[in-house]
């Protein structure tokens, strides 16, 4: 993953990784562009792992929005994942724990249960 310089480009400004039992799992988010037609903004994302492999885009009404929404895409994506769901995955190397935000609607799966 190349940084580039050029207006509008797609800029890395975060990297992370993960471990699981399969192998370490790299996500690396981009900086929020607008979008010249729509005056939204755009963030892109990835994710590298031995068993999920997965690039995508969030639009938000602006920055803060596009970064939480992706944020929340990443975490969801890594909890549905292969690594998620079999995987052992984990950051810092604590169990439960992926280190991105889920929706509240899906925040019980995360955690274990009381």
């Amino acid at each position: 993953m190349t940084k580039k310089n050029h207006e509008n480009a797609m800029i890395i400004c975060a990297r992370r990784t993960l471990e699981s039992s399969y192998g370490p799992v790299a996500v690396w988010i981009t900086v929020p562009r607008e979008e010249t037609e729509t005056g939204d903004f755009l963030c892109d994302y990835g994710i590298a792992g031995p068993r999920t492999q997965r690039r995508g885009s969030v639009i938000g009404i602006d920055a803060f929005q596009a970064l939480q929404l992706t944020m929340e895409r990443i975490g969801t994506e890594l909890l549905f994942s292969e690594e998620g769901q079999t995987g052992g995955l984990r950051w810092l190397d604590t169990a439960y724990e992926i280190g991105f935000p889920v929706p509240a609607s899906i925040e019980d799966l995360v955690s274990p249960k009381k």
